[in-house]
């Protein structure tokens, strides 16, 4: 992939990223199907912040305590 960049040193790519954090999100409805458009966000998503407070034992996203699989390897044949 490559990447030009303008006379301020800033990449296209960049630019671009730019560019969709101005776009509000009703900017982005044409390219939705209704059943998209339907959709209502996961209240999981909500727990996300609380897997940084300290002590806290996450299970969220598939992301369990690794003190609870000791092993060292596993082997499938």
């Amino acid at each position: 992939m490559a990447i030009d960049a303008n006379p301020n040193g800033e990449t296209k790519e960049h630019l671009n990223t730019q560019i969709a954090k101005q776009l509000s999100p009703e900017s982005y409805q044409y390219f939705l199907s209704d059943a998209a458009k339907e959709r209502k966000p996961s209240p999981i998503r909500g727990l996300f912040p609380l897997e940084n407070k300290p002590g806290v034992i996450s299970l969220l996203a598939g992301k369990p305590n690794d003190a609870m699989f000791p092993f060292e390897s596993f082997s499938f044949t």
